[in-house]
């Protein structure tokens, strides 16, 4: 149960830095005066027109970019661990263009795809959907509740080893007070 959860939440933090990451580059292309829309279309009309014939597996096989640039180890993460390609057909990364929607749509696409897979299991349907949510959910919640007794029934242990070691503690003092006294010839 905890190795799916994690995988799940590796799945969707991937996702969530993908898509945080296309955003901002799409916001800066609304932004910006300079791109014209003929560029954006044609870009669009490349990407669903020609599929790309290998999958990049290493961001060192990407031609136009480098360890220096400040996007290199987001991308390798990416690429290396999730193995969602995010190159253009030509296979350059092109890190300083600004991404057209049609790129971040196909990217999300494969990202998502790529988590399907991630989270399938043996029979190609996958171990999450919308009706195991209540399983899993009262899986977690019964979980949760074992520890909690778990620590309940751990507090409450130390707490009378406590009392036991709080009475030792005051017998030995009245024992040593009550013992201090003059023998007499």
């Amino acid at each position: 149960m905890v190795k799916k959860n994690r995988n799940l939440l590796l799945v969707v933090a991937a996702l969530m830095l993908m898509v945080a990451v296309l955003l901002l580059t799409n916001h800066q292309a609304y932004s910006s005066e300079i791109i014209s829309d003929k560029l954006h279309t044609s870009t669009v009309r490349d990407i669903s027109l020609n599929p790309k014939t290998s999958q990049i597996i290493s961001v060192t096989a990407i031609p136009d970019v480098s360890p220096d640039d400040y996007f290199y180890e987001a991308l390798r993460k990416i690429i290396e661990n999730y193995k969602v390609d995010v190159t253009l057909p030509d296979g350059n990364f092109r890190g300083n263009q600004f991404a057209t929607r049609g790129q971040f749509i196909q990217w999300l696409r494969d990202g998502l795809d790529r988590s399907l897979e991630v989270i399938a299991s043996v029979d190609g349907e996958p171990i999450l959907l919308v009706d195991n949510l209540e399983e899993i959910t009262a899986a977690m919640v019964e979980d949760n509740l074992a520890l909690g007794l778990s620590f309940e029934e751990e507090l409450s242990q130390i707490k009378v080893r406590l009392g036991e070691l709080e009475s030792k503690a005051i017998s030995n003092k009245r024992l040593t007070a009550n013992s201090k006294f003059k023998i007499q010839n």
